[in-house]
């Protein structure tokens, strides 16, 4: 088993990157752990904003 990787995402604003993520779901049994979600939770938590 690979716990769900190499899956991956990262955002990136102004030409810095802002969060990253990594496929969680097997690891956390958590369906909605997928990279894109969790790098997406990641950048709105550290730039305080839903956008």
């Amino acid at each position: 088993m690979n716990d769900g990787k190499p899956f991956g995402a990262i955002i990136v604003k102004d030409d810095d990157i802002v969060a990253v993520g990594v496929n969680e779901v097997l690891e956390t049994h958590d369906p909605t752990a997928h990279a894109e979600l969790l790098a997406i939770r990641r950048a709105t938590e550290k730039l305080q904003t839903t956008d």
